[in-house]
């Protein structure tokens, strides 16, 4: 999405936090308290819903990095917008200047933003393929035989230097990850990807 149609989508907080609703109670308002399904009632605050089964009072942003921020949610949209559409990352200051806060505050917020994109289930699922791969050292002439001692040794490069070998796991149809392997052997490489 574009910035244009990306802030037109988002004029104000009460757009933010109708859409961080929409996104975590797709099927009616869930108490975070007792668990209570469609049994919360709109408060006179805005956007505030308490719970008829045990009184909690709740907002969407319960349990967020969002909540208990004084940073208006437009400002936590475009920050994630930012963050997430530059290619390269963002500095601090940069961000502190697109939307208008202070260098801390800048820092604070994509500190959070970031952990909030995580990863935090590395396992992969379902069908897995995995492949290696190995970096440093130059590239063997054709027809020439392999030095590798065993499947537990990385292989050798030209001079006698060992390569590093690169595990990568990919999901069929979904995710990939990699990571460094200390050796080629399939038990390193399982544990790597």
């Amino acid at each position: 999405m574009a910035l244009f149609p990306f802030l037109g989508r988002f004029p104000d907080d009460t757009a933010c936090l109708k859409h961080l609703e929409a996104k975590r109670w797709p099927k009616g308002v869930i108490c975070p308290a007792c668990g209570a399904i469609g049994a919360a009632a709109d408060l006179a605050r805005p956007r505030y819903w308490q719970c008829r089964a045990c009184r909690h009072q709740f907002t969407a942003l319960h349990g967020t990095s969002m909540e208990g921020t004084h940073i208006p949610l437009r400002a936590w949209f475009a920050a994630i917008y930012l963050i997430a559409a530059s290619s390269k990352g963002i500095s601090g200051r940069t961000l502190a200047k697109e939307i208008g806060v202070s260098y801390k505050t800048a820092w604070l917020l994509g500190r959070r933003i970031r952990r909030m994109m995580a990863d935090d289930d590395p396992t992969l699922h379902a069908i897995v393929e995995i492949d290696e791969t190995y970096f440093g050292g130059n590239r063997r002439a054709k027809g020439r035989r392999s030095r590798r001692d065993s499947d537990d040794d990385p292989p050798m490069g030209r001079a006698g230097l060992r390569k590093s070998t690169a595990a990568a796991a990919v999901e069929r149809g979904g995710e990939a990850k990699a990571k460094r392997a200390p050796t080629r052997a399939d038990r390193h490489l399982a544990r790597s990807a």
